[in-house]
Protein backbone atom coordinates (compact mmCIF):
# COMPACT_ATOMS: atom_id res chain seq x y z
CA UNK A 1 0.00 0.00 0.00
CA UNK A 2 1.51 3.34 -1.07
CA UNK A 3 0.16 6.51 0.34
CA UNK A 4 -0.29 9.30 -2.77
CA UNK A 5 -0.13 13.25 -1.07
CA UNK A 6 1.04 16.69 -1.75
CA UNK A 7 4.26 16.67 0.79
CA UNK A 8 5.85 14.30 3.02
CA UNK A 9 5.06 10.91 4.97
CA UNK A 10 3.00 10.59 1.51
CA UNK A 11 4.98 7.70 0.13
CA UNK A 12 4.56 9.22 -3.48
CA UNK A 13 4.30 13.08 -3.17
CA UNK A 14 3.22 14.89 -5.87
CA UNK A 15 4.08 18.41 -4.49
CA UNK A 16 0.38 20.19 -6.62
CA UNK A 17 -1.67 22.36 -5.54
CA UNK A 18 -4.59 20.43 -6.20
CA UNK A 19 -3.47 17.33 -4.26
CA UNK A 20 -4.82 17.21 -0.78
CA UNK A 21 -1.68 16.01 1.82
CA UNK A 22 -3.56 12.57 1.89
CA UNK A 23 -5.22 12.39 -1.30
CA UNK A 24 -5.69 8.80 -1.98
CA UNK A 25 -4.29 5.33 -1.44
CA UNK A 26 -3.02 2.79 -4.16
CA UNK A 27 -2.37 -1.03 -3.20
CA UNK A 28 -1.25 -3.82 -5.94
CA UNK A 29 -3.87 -6.43 -6.38
CA UNK A 30 -2.72 -8.51 -8.58
CA UNK A 31 -0.45 -8.76 -12.04
CA UNK A 32 -1.07 -5.04 -13.22
CA UNK A 33 -4.30 -4.57 -11.50
CA UNK A 34 -4.56 -1.57 -8.41
CA UNK A 35 -7.13 -1.14 -6.12
CA UNK A 36 -7.23 3.16 -6.04
CA UNK A 37 -9.30 4.37 -3.11
CA UNK A 38 -9.71 7.89 -2.54
CA UNK A 39 -9.00 9.36 1.37
CA UNK A 40 -11.68 11.86 1.48
CA UNK A 41 -9.76 14.69 -0.69
CA UNK A 42 -10.81 17.94 -1.18
CA UNK A 43 -10.72 18.15 -5.27
CA UNK A 44 -11.43 14.45 -5.86
CA UNK A 45 -10.02 11.29 -7.42
CA UNK A 46 -10.78 10.64 -11.16
CA UNK A 47 -10.37 7.92 -13.14
CA UNK A 48 -11.02 7.96 -17.09
CA UNK A 49 -12.89 10.81 -16.34
CA UNK A 50 -15.38 9.29 -13.84
CA UNK A 51 -15.16 10.54 -9.89
CA UNK A 52 -14.70 7.41 -7.74
CA UNK A 53 -14.25 6.22 -4.41
CA UNK A 54 -12.51 2.97 -4.92
CA UNK A 55 -11.85 1.40 -7.94
CA UNK A 56 -9.79 -1.68 -9.79
CA UNK A 57 -7.49 0.43 -11.94
CA UNK A 58 -4.45 -0.40 -14.10
CA UNK A 59 -1.43 1.90 -14.48
CA UNK A 60 -1.97 2.91 -18.05
CA UNK A 61 -5.99 4.56 -17.36
CA UNK A 62 -5.81 7.84 -17.29
CA UNK A 63 -5.97 9.50 -13.11
CA UNK A 64 -6.80 12.89 -12.32
CA UNK A 65 -6.08 14.33 -8.70
CA UNK A 66 -8.99 17.27 -9.15
CA UNK A 67 -7.78 19.23 -12.60
CA UNK A 68 -3.98 17.56 -12.20
CA UNK A 69 -3.80 15.09 -14.46
CA UNK A 70 -1.14 12.22 -13.19
CA UNK A 71 0.57 9.03 -15.08
CA UNK A 72 1.33 6.29 -12.89
CA UNK A 73 3.79 4.36 -14.52
CA UNK A 74 6.90 6.32 -13.30
CA UNK A 75 5.61 5.43 -9.62
CA UNK A 76 5.11 2.08 -9.93
CA UNK A 77 8.17 1.07 -8.12
CA UNK A 78 7.33 2.94 -5.34
CA UNK A 79 3.99 1.06 -4.40
CA UNK A 80 4.69 -2.26 -2.63
CA UNK A 81 3.93 -5.70 -4.63
CA UNK A 82 1.64 -8.55 -3.31
CA UNK A 83 4.07 -11.37 -2.69
CA UNK A 84 2.42 -14.41 -4.36
CA UNK A 85 0.89 -17.30 -1.74
CA UNK A 86 3.39 -19.80 -0.97
CA UNK A 87 3.44 -23.28 -2.04
CA UNK A 88 2.49 -26.32 0.11
CA UNK A 89 5.64 -28.31 1.11
CA UNK A 90 4.92 -31.73 -0.19
CA UNK A 91 6.11 -34.85 2.05
CA UNK A 92 7.73 -38.14 0.51
CA UNK A 93 5.15 -41.07 -0.41
CA UNK A 94 4.45 -43.49 2.74
CA UNK A 95 6.46 -46.96 2.54
CA UNK A 96 5.03 -50.30 1.82
CA UNK A 97 4.19 -52.49 5.31
CA UNK A 98 6.32 -55.54 3.45
CA UNK A 99 9.10 -52.82 4.02
CA UNK A 100 8.50 -51.56 7.31
CA UNK A 101 8.80 -54.89 8.33
CA UNK A 102 11.95 -56.25 7.17
CA UNK A 103 13.33 -52.81 8.60
CA UNK A 104 11.61 -54.23 11.79
CA UNK A 105 13.28 -57.63 11.59
CA UNK A 106 16.27 -58.66 13.67
CA UNK A 107 19.16 -58.94 11.81
CA UNK A 108 20.82 -61.88 11.70
CA UNK A 109 24.95 -62.39 11.21
CA UNK A 110 26.23 -64.35 8.52
CA UNK A 111 29.25 -66.83 8.84
CA UNK A 112 32.00 -65.12 7.76
CA UNK A 113 34.35 -67.02 4.70
CA UNK A 114 37.97 -67.12 5.05
CA UNK A 115 39.20 -64.59 3.30
CA UNK A 116 40.30 -65.41 -0.37
CA UNK A 117 42.78 -62.99 -2.57
CA UNK A 118 41.12 -61.54 -5.33
CA UNK A 119 42.56 -60.86 -8.77
CA UNK A 120 43.58 -57.14 -9.42
CA UNK A 121 40.33 -55.26 -10.57
CA UNK A 122 40.03 -54.16 -14.08
CA UNK A 123 39.23 -50.98 -14.97
CA UNK A 124 35.66 -50.25 -16.77
CA UNK A 125 34.06 -47.30 -17.34
CA UNK A 126 31.60 -45.79 -14.93
CA UNK A 127 28.07 -46.67 -15.57
CA UNK A 128 25.71 -43.70 -14.67
CA UNK A 129 22.45 -44.77 -12.81
CA UNK A 130 19.30 -43.72 -13.59
CA UNK A 131 17.75 -40.34 -12.04
CA UNK A 132 15.69 -40.81 -9.26
CA UNK A 133 12.77 -38.81 -9.99
CA UNK A 134 10.63 -38.20 -6.54
CA UNK A 135 6.84 -38.39 -7.38
CA UNK A 136 4.87 -35.35 -6.86
CA UNK A 137 1.21 -35.23 -5.53
CA UNK A 138 -0.73 -32.89 -7.36
CA UNK A 139 -1.58 -29.98 -4.46
CA UNK A 140 -5.11 -28.06 -4.49
CA UNK A 141 -5.55 -24.61 -5.34
CA UNK A 142 -4.73 -22.48 -1.87
CA UNK A 143 -7.67 -20.02 -1.16
CA UNK A 144 -7.01 -16.30 -1.27
CA UNK A 145 -5.82 -14.78 1.69
CA UNK A 146 -8.30 -12.40 3.29
CA UNK A 147 -7.46 -8.32 2.74
CA UNK A 148 -5.45 -8.24 6.27
CA UNK A 149 -3.29 -10.97 5.23
CA UNK A 150 -2.22 -9.21 2.05
CA UNK A 151 -1.82 -5.71 3.70
CA UNK A 152 0.99 -7.68 6.43
CA UNK A 153 2.09 -9.04 3.29
CA UNK A 154 2.28 -6.23 1.79
CA UNK A 155 4.01 -3.70 4.57
CA UNK A 156 6.26 -7.30 5.64
CA UNK A 157 7.56 -7.17 1.76
CA UNK A 158 11.18 -5.25 1.03
CA UNK A 159 10.33 -1.90 -0.42
CA UNK A 160 12.13 -1.26 -3.89
CA UNK A 161 14.39 1.49 -3.49
CA UNK A 162 12.80 4.85 -3.92
CA UNK A 163 14.05 6.01 -7.40
CA UNK A 164 14.54 9.91 -8.50
CA UNK A 165 10.83 11.30 -9.30
CA UNK A 166 11.20 15.06 -10.70
CA UNK A 167 8.95 17.15 -8.51
CA UNK A 168 6.91 19.99 -10.46
CA UNK A 169 6.81 22.83 -8.81
CA UNK A 170 3.24 24.44 -7.35
CA UNK A 171 2.46 27.27 -9.32
CA UNK A 172 3.84 30.65 -7.80
CA UNK A 173 0.83 32.38 -5.99
CA UNK A 174 -0.56 35.61 -7.58
CA UNK A 175 0.84 38.36 -6.36
CA UNK A 176 -1.17 40.84 -4.18
CA UNK A 177 0.24 43.52 -6.08
CA UNK A 178 1.68 43.69 -9.60
CA UNK A 179 5.09 45.04 -9.61
CA UNK A 180 4.35 48.21 -11.56
CA UNK A 181 1.83 50.39 -13.48
CA UNK A 182 -0.27 48.11 -15.93
CA UNK A 183 -2.88 49.33 -18.80
CA UNK A 184 -5.65 49.17 -16.23
CA UNK A 185 -3.43 50.53 -13.16
CA UNK A 186 -1.43 53.76 -12.70
CA UNK A 187 0.93 54.76 -9.66
CA UNK A 188 -0.65 57.40 -7.44
CA UNK A 189 1.55 60.58 -7.54
CA UNK A 190 1.00 61.19 -4.29
CA UNK A 191 1.45 58.16 -2.15
CA UNK A 192 2.74 56.26 -4.59
CA UNK A 193 0.49 53.16 -4.23
CA UNK A 194 -1.09 51.57 -7.34
CA UNK A 195 -5.01 52.28 -7.87
CA UNK A 196 -6.71 52.36 -10.83
CA UNK A 197 -6.05 53.90 -14.18
CA UNK A 198 -9.73 55.85 -14.06
CA UNK A 199 -9.57 56.87 -10.62
CA UNK A 200 -9.79 60.64 -9.48
CA UNK A 201 -9.05 60.34 -6.09
CA UNK A 202 -6.54 58.15 -4.49
CA UNK A 203 -8.20 55.25 -2.12
CA UNK A 204 -4.93 55.24 0.12
CA UNK A 205 -4.19 59.01 0.59
CA UNK A 206 -7.52 60.20 -0.27
CA UNK A 207 -6.01 63.14 -2.48
CA UNK A 208 -7.73 64.50 -5.60
CA UNK A 209 -5.29 62.91 -8.29
CA UNK A 210 -6.87 65.64 -10.97
CA UNK A 211 -6.50 68.51 -9.07
CA UNK A 212 -3.43 67.87 -8.04
CA UNK A 213 -1.93 66.64 -11.67
CA UNK A 214 -3.86 70.25 -13.00
CA UNK A 215 -1.56 72.32 -9.95
CA UNK A 216 1.55 70.53 -11.27
CA UNK A 217 0.98 71.85 -14.82
CA UNK A 218 0.24 75.08 -13.45
CA UNK A 219 3.70 75.17 -11.96
CA UNK A 220 5.56 74.52 -15.00
CA UNK A 221 5.63 77.52 -17.05
CA UNK A 222 4.49 77.05 -20.65
CA UNK A 223 5.32 79.74 -23.80
CA UNK A 224 1.77 80.89 -26.14
CA UNK A 225 3.26 82.96 -27.82
CA UNK A 226 6.78 84.33 -28.68
CA UNK A 227 7.96 86.91 -31.69
CA UNK A 228 7.08 90.30 -32.69
CA UNK A 229 3.91 92.25 -33.70
CA UNK A 230 3.26 92.29 -37.35
CA UNK A 231 4.41 95.38 -39.31
CA UNK A 232 1.48 95.57 -41.36
CA UNK A 233 -1.92 94.89 -39.51
CA UNK A 234 -4.66 97.35 -40.50
CA UNK A 235 -6.56 98.39 -44.08
CA UNK A 236 -4.74 102.07 -43.68
CA UNK A 237 -1.59 101.26 -43.52
CA UNK A 238 -1.53 99.32 -46.53
CA UNK A 239 -2.83 102.35 -48.04
CA UNK A 240 0.02 104.38 -46.82
CA UNK A 241 2.82 101.98 -48.12
CA UNK A 242 1.03 102.52 -51.49
CA UNK A 243 0.98 105.82 -51.09
CA UNK A 244 4.54 106.33 -49.74
CA UNK A 245 6.20 104.05 -51.84
CA UNK A 246 7.42 101.83 -49.20
CA UNK A 247 8.60 104.43 -47.17
CA UNK A 248 5.93 103.86 -44.48
CA UNK A 249 6.30 100.35 -44.65
CA UNK A 250 10.06 100.82 -43.69
CA UNK A 251 8.83 102.50 -40.59
CA UNK A 252 5.94 99.79 -39.88
CA UNK A 253 8.71 97.23 -39.88
CA UNK A 254 11.39 99.10 -37.61
CA UNK A 255 8.65 99.46 -34.96
CA UNK A 256 7.89 95.80 -35.68
CA UNK A 257 11.03 94.93 -34.89
CA UNK A 258 12.16 97.26 -31.44
CA UNK A 259 8.92 94.86 -29.76
CA UNK A 260 9.23 91.60 -28.46
CA UNK A 261 6.44 89.43 -26.94
CA UNK A 262 6.66 86.52 -24.56
CA UNK A 263 3.48 84.95 -23.69
CA UNK A 264 3.71 82.12 -20.88
CA UNK A 265 1.03 80.53 -18.94
CA UNK A 266 2.13 82.70 -16.07
CA UNK A 267 3.46 85.73 -16.89
CA UNK A 268 3.04 88.68 -20.11
CA UNK A 269 6.37 89.87 -21.07
CA UNK A 270 6.99 93.41 -23.27
CA UNK A 271 10.28 94.26 -24.75
CA UNK A 272 10.68 97.38 -26.39
CA UNK A 273 13.87 99.21 -27.90
CA UNK A 274 16.72 98.87 -29.99
CA UNK A 275 19.97 100.21 -28.68
CA UNK A 276 18.19 101.26 -25.37
CA UNK A 277 15.56 98.64 -24.32
CA UNK A 278 12.75 98.84 -21.83
CA UNK A 279 10.62 95.72 -20.23
CA UNK A 280 7.03 95.24 -19.00
CA UNK A 281 6.01 92.61 -17.41
CA UNK A 282 2.34 91.71 -15.92
CA UNK A 283 1.18 88.50 -13.76
CA UNK A 284 -1.20 86.31 -14.85
CA UNK A 285 -2.59 86.24 -11.24
CA UNK A 286 -2.62 89.94 -10.86
CA UNK A 287 -5.05 90.13 -14.32
CA UNK A 288 -8.65 90.43 -14.45
CA UNK A 289 -10.07 90.41 -17.31
CA UNK A 290 -8.70 90.75 -21.56
CA UNK A 291 -10.60 92.85 -23.69
CA UNK A 292 -10.22 91.91 -27.20
CA UNK A 293 -10.53 94.66 -30.08
CA UNK A 294 -11.20 94.17 -33.55
CA UNK A 295 -11.74 97.49 -35.98
CA UNK A 296 -12.51 96.76 -39.39
CA UNK A 297 -9.24 97.58 -41.02
CA UNK A 298 -7.79 94.78 -39.09
CA UNK A 299 -10.55 92.49 -39.90
CA UNK A 300 -10.24 92.89 -43.38
CA UNK A 301 -6.45 90.85 -42.63
CA UNK A 302 -7.38 89.10 -39.83
CA UNK A 303 -5.48 90.61 -36.72
CA UNK A 304 -6.54 92.29 -33.74
CA UNK A 305 -5.98 94.32 -30.51
CA UNK A 306 -5.40 92.30 -27.19
CA UNK A 307 -5.78 94.49 -24.07
CA UNK A 308 -4.88 92.71 -20.28
CA UNK A 309 -6.60 94.19 -17.39
CA UNK A 310 -4.94 93.71 -14.38
CA UNK A 311 -4.90 95.01 -10.57
CA UNK A 312 -1.18 96.04 -10.98
CA UNK A 313 -0.87 100.07 -10.35
CA UNK A 314 2.31 99.97 -12.70
CA UNK A 315 0.27 98.36 -15.53
CA UNK A 316 -2.96 98.62 -15.19
CA UNK A 317 -3.76 98.03 -19.20
CA UNK A 318 -1.73 96.35 -21.18
CA UNK A 319 -2.04 96.77 -25.12
CA UNK A 320 -0.81 93.62 -27.37
CA UNK A 321 -1.16 94.87 -31.52
CA UNK A 322 -0.79 92.95 -34.38
CA UNK A 323 -1.66 89.59 -33.56
CA UNK A 324 -3.31 86.80 -34.87
CA UNK A 325 -5.79 84.23 -33.61
CA UNK A 326 -5.88 86.59 -30.93
CA UNK A 327 -9.38 84.69 -29.93
CA UNK A 328 -7.77 81.42 -28.74
CA UNK A 329 -4.98 83.38 -27.30
CA UNK A 330 -7.62 85.52 -24.75
CA UNK A 331 -9.19 81.97 -24.22
CA UNK A 332 -5.82 80.25 -23.15
CA UNK A 333 -4.97 82.90 -21.17
CA UNK A 334 -8.17 83.15 -19.44
CA UNK A 335 -7.51 79.52 -18.23
CA UNK A 336 -3.99 80.29 -17.44
CA UNK A 337 -5.16 83.12 -15.33
CA UNK A 338 -7.58 81.15 -13.45
CA UNK A 339 -4.81 78.37 -12.75
CA UNK A 340 -2.56 80.84 -11.31
CA UNK A 341 -4.96 82.58 -8.69
CA UNK A 342 -5.89 79.33 -8.04
CA UNK A 343 -2.07 77.77 -6.94
CA UNK A 344 -1.30 81.09 -5.79
CA UNK A 345 -4.36 81.42 -3.49
CA UNK A 346 -5.43 84.70 -4.65
CA UNK A 347 -9.48 84.49 -5.12
CA UNK A 348 -10.77 86.20 -8.41
CA UNK A 349 -12.26 90.03 -7.91
CA UNK A 350 -16.02 91.69 -7.70
CA UNK A 351 -16.80 92.24 -11.38
CA UNK A 352 -14.08 90.39 -13.01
Amino acid sequence: MAIIGREPPADIVIPAPQVSARHAEIRHVADDLYRLTDLASTNGTFVNGTRIESQTVRLTDEVRFGSFQIDLRPYASLIPKVAPPPRPVVSPAPSSPSLQAQSSAPMVAAPVAPPRVAPPPIASPPVASPPVVAASVPSAPAPAAPPEAQSEAMQKAPLAPEPVVETVPPPADPPARSAGPTSDMKECPLCGELIKAKAIKCIHCGENIQQHQAEQEAAVERVLFEGNPAAVYTAGQIFWCVVTLGVAYLVYHLRSKKTTYRVTSQRINIERGVLSKSEEMVELYRAQDFELMQPIGMRLLGYSVLVVVSSDPSSKRTVLYGLKNSKELREELRDCMQKEQKRRGVGLRAGV
